[in-house]
This record gives structure tokens, C-alpha cells and sequence, in this order.
């Protein structure tokens, strides 16, 4: 990066133009204060294209909590520099702050929300630590080691790729509770929870099978693990079961986050023609190019609404704090033991919700609310049979259903997916 001139810079957001193999030359990086509060806030607040006063930021595409100085990247177009509106008075310091609030995805919004409900419910009762843009990596295990040796009785990881790094933290702190969200592994002191976004996804599969005109739905998937698998599968079964002439293409990405990337998927795949689209992703990039591009889309772990007001058709949403709280009574109560928790529907963990009654017609929503109320009940399983692969193949006899087992081991796809597991 090479610094702008001396007059364009400032303390409160200091530019660079970023310079990368997939980035344009209309993307700059912003300097951000290093406040650990304002970061948080940051973080939280979300990414939104619509309604920004300043005509400089289209969107957020990344973040570095870790460069020096910390910074986010933004498609920019040229005009007014938000220091310069500042020093003419024509935008005041609070809408400018309000602005760079809105200008970074939150990537665990979802969870974030159901550590509010337990603050919101429990109070000066406990003390949540928060460490927030955690790598996926080998760094990882030293954001636990030292949550451990503050003294923290429940640590959760809020990403598969924490698994090891935190197994490997829990097996030296044998006395304090480990979590881990959607992983596989365990030990005496350490468990894991997931919630059946397949539920979910099968229903929004039904939504968008009624609601897709060109029969080609598509799919922004992040990693070829056995929960997007799953989501895939579902959503596609889901969709076929109203509409079997409905088909599902796949783009990979290869990433949980990067809305570079989630943007040029969501592209891809409506230029094959897909006209109704969903995310196993983190950002809403899918969302926001269904809205520019007029197809729709489903929000994914939370309510999308605000940025794609027309395109979103419902959003499959996670509601983390019910876990949450069922985990802290568990421990309080000396209750808790390490087996794995995966709830679903019945638990309220999840729901497609803020089903857009605009565009999904009455029939949809009837046939909608009678089969999340069969799902609760028991009455249905998304895997059940007859299930065939891609290749036509019974995999799931009629009567028979997939064990919880088989779904955490799952590595094939069902009749109507268009796409392959990558190598």
C-alpha cells in the first residue's frame, strides 16, 4: 500500500489505496482507531449499501484487526472526502461515526446476539469476555490458553476451524468447561453444540421452490465440511419436494467470509440463471447482489432484511442464545456432561423467519407453516427416504432416515444438485 498525500489524511480514518490480484483500483483501505470498545462496535453493527450519506463507501469487502494500524477495506468511488464533508460542516462527527459503524460485516453476529440474551438474562450473574476476529489457525490456541488463564469457567468456540486448537487448550485445563460450535471431537471436558440449520434450509428449499420461475436455484457454499453438505442437500430436497423439476448449482468459495468472493458466487450463479439464491457463508454480499441484481435471496444465521429488502425471501436464523443459556445452567447446576447438543426447530434454536409475504405467495406460507410444525413434531425428517444421489442411486431406503451418525459424516450429494464436492 502507498500512502495518500499528506492533506487527505487524518487520525479518525486515514486512507490507503489497497493494492491486491482481485481487487479493483477503486478499493481503498481505512485507517480505524485501535479503541478495543469502537472495534466491538465496529464489528457488530454490520455492512449495509443502502442509505450512507457519504458517497465515497459502496461496501465493506475485509478487515485486519491484526495489521498495524488496524484497518478495513471499501470499494471507494471518487468525490468529497469524508474529512473534508467533516470540515466543511456539511456532516457532522456523530453521522460520520454512524457512518463507519455500518461499514464492517459482522461475522458472529449471530452468536453475538445469544451472548446478549444471556447478559440480558443473567446479569452482574456473570462476565462475558469477548475476543473478537479470532484466525482459524494455530494462533487460535493462544486466545484460549489465555482466556483459560484468566480464569474464565465456560470458554466457547464459535467456528469449526477451533476445534483442535481448542481441544488441544482443554486437555492442559482439565477443570474449566470447552465448547466448540459445529465441530465433532471430544474429551472429558470438552463438548460440542450445533444447531440443524439442514431444518431450516430444507424449509427455505420449499420457499424458494414455489417461488423460482427460471426451476434454478443456487448455492453460495463456503468449505466441503459435513454441515454445508448437509445445508446443500436439504435446501435442494426441500426445493424438489414442491417442485421437481427444481435444480440447485453449487459455487464454492472455499472460505467461511469474503464478500469479494461470496459477490462474484452470487454473480456466477445468476448468470446460469439461478433467480433464487442462499448462503452458507458470513457475509452479505449473496444477499446484497440478489438486491442490486432483482432476484431473491434467504438471509443465513440472521435476519438479512435490511440489505435486501426486496430480494429476501425469508432468513434461515440461529438463535445461539437459547444453547447458550441451557449451557450456563448446566455448569451452575453441576449438570453438564460432554455430550454433543444439536437442536433444532423443536428447540427453538432455529426458524426460517421474516418471511417476506410480498413475494412468497399464500400457498408457500401454508405449506411452509405445515411442515415446520410436522418437523417439530416429529412427523418429518428432511433425510428421510427415499433419498437418491446425484447419480440416481437409492442411499436412504423409504422408511428409513439418516442417523445423526450419518449426517455428521456426510460427503455426497442428493438427486438435483448441480455441482461437485470439491477435491
Amino acid at each position: 500500500m502507498s500512502t495518500l498525500p499528506e492533506s487527505l489524511r487524518g487520525a479518525f480514518g486515514e486512507v490507503w489505496r489497497a493494492h491486491h490480484h482481485v481487487w479493483t483500483d477503486q478499493v481503498v483501505a481505512i485507517k480505524i482507531p485501535t479503541v478495543t470498545e469502537y472495534l466491538r462496535e465496529l464489528q457488530r453493527e454490520g455492512v449495509t449499501t443502502h442509505g450512507l450519506v457519504h458517497p465515497n463507501v459502496v461496501r465493506a469487502i475485509g478487515f485486519d484487526p491484526y495489521a498495524d494500524p488496524p484497518y478495513l477495506t471499501m470499494e471507494y468511488v471518487p468525490g468529497t472526502s469524508l474529512r473534508q464533508l467533516i470540515s466543511e460542516k456539511q456532516l457532522k462527527i456523530d453521522d460520520a461515526v454512524s457512518i463507519m459503524k455500518q461499514v464492517l460485516a459482522g461475522l458472529s453476529y449471530a452468536h453475538e446476539q445469544g451472548v446478549k440474551a444471556i447478559e440480558a438474562k443473567y446479569g452482574d450473574k456473570i462476565k462475558v469476555t469477548r475476543v473478537e476476529n479470532v484466525p482459524e489457525s494455530a494462533d487460535s490456541e493462544r486466545v484460549f490458553r489465555d482466556l483459560a488463564s484468566k480464569g474464565n469457567k465456560i470458554i466457547v468456540g464459535s467456528s469449526f476451524g477451533f476445534q483442535d486448537f481448542e481441544l488441544k487448550t482443554a486437555k492442559d485445563y482439565p477443570d474449566i468447561v470447552f465448547e466448540h460450535a459445529t465441530g465433532y471431537k471430544k474429551a472429558a471436558n470438552f463438548a460440542t453444540y450445533d444447531v440443524r440449520t439442514y431444518q431450516s434450509a430444507y424449509l427455505a428449499g420449499l420457499v424458494g421452490g414455489y417461488t423460482t420461475k427460471t426451476n434454478t436455484l443456487g448455492f453460495v457454499a463456503s468449505v466441503p465440511v459435513p454441515e454445508v453438505v448437509r445445508n446443500i442437500n436439504a435446501f435442494t430436497m426441500g426445493a424438489r419436494s414442491v417442485n421437481p423439476n427444481a435444480k440447485v448449482k453449487v459455487v464454492w468459495i472455499n472460505t467461511w467470509f469474503d464478500p469479494g468472493k461470496e459477490k462474484q458466487a452470487a454473480e456466477t450463479l445468476i448468470g446460469q440463471g439461478a433467480d433464487v439464491l442462499i448462503q452458507n457463508t458470513d457475509s452479505t454480499a449473496t444477499m446484497q447482489t440478489a438486491e442490486q441484481k432483482k432476484v431473491h435471496a434467504f438471509g443465513w444465521d440472521s435476519d438479512m432484511k435490511q440489505f435486501g429488502p426486496n430480494a429476501q425471501l425469508g432468513a434461515c436464523v440461529s438463535y445461539w442464545g437459547v444453547y447458550y443459556s441451557h449451557l450456563i445452567d448446566q455448569v451452575q447446576s453441576g449438570k453438564w456432561t460432554n455430550a454433543p447438543t444439536w437442536w433444532g426447530l423443536k428447540e427453538k434454536a432455529i426458524d426460517l423467519a421474516s418471511i417476506n409475504t410480498q413475494a412468497v405467495s399464500p400457498v408457500a406460507q401454508k405449506a411452509l407453516a405445515q411442515k415446520r410444525d410436522d418437523i417439530i413434531a416429529g412427523k418429518f425428517d428432511p433425510f428421510s427416504g427415499p433419498i437418491k444421489d446425484q447419480g440416481g442411486v437409492i442411499k436412504v431406503a423409504a422408511g428409513k432416515s439418516l442417523s445423526d451418525a450419518d449426517l455428521l459424516r456426510l460427503n455426497w450429494f442428493v438427486q438435483g444438485v448441480d455441482g461437485s464436492l470439491p477435491k
